[in-house]
């Protein structure tokens, strides 16, 4: 079993290429809306577990101070190559989240997105981590996997043992597209109360949480003309906690003091 930075050094020269489906742009047109939605401060932007930088650069191009922190050093560089392509000025910083080399109270905001917390070795220090680098007041946006959509996946194919052990144990399944790499890495999916209880213990409130993509599966063909009007819809329906269970993600808004 490898770290999930070394499956990503594998793939980090294919991974933008992985989210040219309609079924991603959605994703992210849904996400992008929330991350707007969210009351914040301008300013200094910790973009952790930042990847090949998507969302350092959107939030470099509104004018803040972002500093792009990942463990994967291809990761990184590709997003150097981009930075320097479209002329943002991004701080990169190779690190591991449950360890963050900055001073107590230094930024403004942090970002996880990616599902960096259920990647984390340990989600409850990355999330300590996260509250003591955030000034008061400060916001934390990120995303997790949830564990229903695993939960149905093995539900669907009667993998009843596997369903049981995910429910009592640690709930790590293991992850990784073997046609990019023979890598893979454990994930944490969370229910949305357990990761909002985990959130409140380190002393944050949470604002916003949201299912991504609650009324899918989609017709690809079909969507892929009508991302935008789908989105609206998908926006206006993501928080119901009716429909949380359907999602394969979850996106969570936080507040620190």
């Amino acid at each position: 079993m490898n770290e999930s930075w070394e499956y990503y050094d594998d793939i980090a020269h294919l991974y933008d290429s992985q989210y040219d489906e309609p079924y991603w742009s959605l994703y992210h047109e849904i996400l992008r809306r929330l991350v707007d939605s969210a009351e914040r401060s301008s300013g200094r932007v910790l973009d952790l577990g930042t990847g090949t930088g998507r969302w350092a650069l959107h939030f470099a191009a509104l004018g803040n101070e972002v500093v792009a922190a990942d463990r994967s050093k291809e990761m990184l560089a590709v997003l150097r190559r981009k930075s320097t392509e479209y002329e943002i000025d991004v701080e990169l910083v190779c690190c591991e989240a449950e360890e963050l080399p900055f001073d107590n109270d230094t930024f403004d905001c942090v970002v996880a997105m990616g599902d960096v917390t259920s990647y984390s070795r340990n989600h409850h220090k990355m999330i300590t981590e996260v509250f003591r680098v955030l000034r008061s007041p400060g916001t934390f946006l990120l995303t997790v996997d949830s564990a229903y959509a695993f939960l149905h996946d093995f539900l669907s194919h009667a993998e009843l043992e596997r369903a049981k052990r995910f429910l009592n144990n640690k709930r790590e399944v293991r992850i990784g597209d073997s046609q990019m790499s023979r890598k893979s890495f454990r994930t944490h999916p969370f229910f949305p109360d357990e990761l909002s209880s985990s959130l409140e213990e380190a002393g944050f409130s949470v604002v916003d949480r949201a299912g991504l993509v609650v009324m899918g599966p989609y017709v690809e063909s079909k969507l892929a003309r009508r991302v935008s009007a789908v989105a609206e819809w998908e926006y206006k329906l993501c928080r119901e906690a009716e429909l949380l269970g359907r999602a394969e993600h979850f996106f969570f808004s936080c507040k620190k003091g």
